[in-house]
């Protein structure tokens, strides 16, 4: 019987609270949103920028977490077909 790296690197993924790309994410959405926080001494530019990456990033983590959600359930229900 060979070994399966695929099939264990999915079972170690699907064990993390929180996946290393959404986790990445998170933290970059943070960053700018703790940046926009302390950054009422940039210019208009600069705060533009940071609420861009902000929107970008909160848009991204939210679309990772659903679609993980839904890999997931797609994986769940073909476990469970006859």
């Amino acid at each position: 019987m060979g070994v399966d790296p695929v099939g264990q690197i999915q079972q170690v993924a699907f064990r993390c609270p929180d996946p290393p790309l959404v986790a990445s994410t998170t933290q970059l959405r943070e960053l700018a949103e703790h940046a926009l926080v302390l950054g009422a001494g940039m210019t208009a530019v600069q705060q533009q920028r940071l609420s861009e990456m902000q929107g970008y990033y909160h848009f991204m983590v939210g679309r990772l977490e659903a679609l993980l959600s839904e890999y997931t359930a797609a994986r769940e229900s073909r476990r469970t077909r006859p």
